[in-house]
């Protein structure tokens, strides 16, 4: 089972490409292929390196933060 402690990282069984900003990605073992949406493709370039799975949400997690603080700044500008 997947924890926090648990460390992840690209399955090298897993051919993908970009498109549009997206990734499309090609399970070449089992031919089953399947695309991810902005978030999954910034988190499959994230964990091209091996990664605690807490560290992972910590990066999300002050992402969130920063993105709130952009929009109240921006909500007041406007």
């Amino acid at each position: 089972m997947v924890g926090y402690n648990t460390k992840v990282c690209q399955s090298k069984q897993i051919d993908t490409t970009d498109l549009n900003g997206d990734k499309v990605m090609m399970n070449l073992d089992k031919g089953k292929y399947f695309a991810l949406n902005s978030v999954g493709s910034r988190i499959w370039e994230i964990i091209e390196q091996e990664i605690y799975v807490k560290d992972l949400i910590k990066y999300y997690y002050k992402n969130i933060i920063l993105i709130r603080k952009l929009v109240k700044v921006m909500y007041l500008i406007i």
